[in-house]
């Protein structure tokens, strides 16, 4: 082997162990460069984690003071309500009282008020609607009251029925006077037909009694006229 041949040999030996060495000081200086970056991600979890804690532990707060509130309010409310109900019971109790104390009373003065027009005028009937109210005076046999309703005003309509017990023919002309409470005539009606009842026979008529005065009619009239 030549000179030149041993000194290319030995440089490029040289040249090997000068690469190797740069490249070991290369990866020594990485090295560190990495666990650094590594602690500071680490740094930045452990921050964001704890500011997201403290978010939350502050919502969680603002939340329970609001239901504390919302509680609170809802008690304050429920017992102003609970004395509003027990003041609106005394009072709806106290005027139950009244009430069952003047009803007898009221109750007592109609029936002093009906004896007296009773007293007065004898002949006048209760109208009670909705029942039949035998009349027993020929040729009236018996009535039937109904009351309606009609465009915000009150009908009294009747119904009548005369029967003929006597031998003879005879002539339908009736009439219905109406009274309030105090015995003041109200209203009236009349019936009329060209056809004579034959005996025995039997017939009704129905009509409505005229109201000269807004008042409900209490009592009743009815009578043949001429009779």
């Amino acid at each position: 082997m030549t000179l030149r041949q041993n000194m290319s040999e030995n440089d490029d030996q040289s040249t090997i162990k000068t690469n190797e060495a740069h490249s070991s000081r290369d990866n020594t200086a990485i090295r560190p460069t990495r666990i650094r970056s590594g602690n500071v991600s680490a740094g930045a979890t452990r921050n964001r984690r704890a500011s997201q804690r403290l978010m939350l532990a502050t919502a969680l707060g603002v939340s329970l003071i609001l239901l504390l509130s919302v509680i609170v309010f809802s008690v304050i409310r429920i017992g102003s309500l609970v004395h509003e109900n027990d003041a609106m019971a005394g009072e709806l109790f106290k005027i139950k009282q009244e009430l069952s104390s003047t009803v007898p009373e009221l109750e007592r003065s109609r029936k002093e008020l009906a004896s007296l027009i009773k007293g007065r005028l004898p002949y006048l009937r209760e109208l009670t609607p909705d029942k039949v109210i035998n009349i027993d005076n020929p040729p009236i046999k018996n009535v039937v009251f109904t009351v309606l309703k009609q465009n915000g005003r009150t009908r009294y309509e009747f119904r009548l029925v005369l029967e003929n017990k006597d031998e003879n023919m005879v002539h339908p002309d009736v009439r219905v006077l109406a009274f309030d409470q105090h015995g003041v005539q109200v209203g009236m009606a009349e019936i009329t037909d060209h056809v004579d009842l034959m005996p025995g026979e039997s017939r009704s008529y129905s009509s409505v009694i005229d109201r000269f005065m807004d008042e409900e009619p209490r009592y009743f009239y009815v009578a043949k006229r001429g009779g």
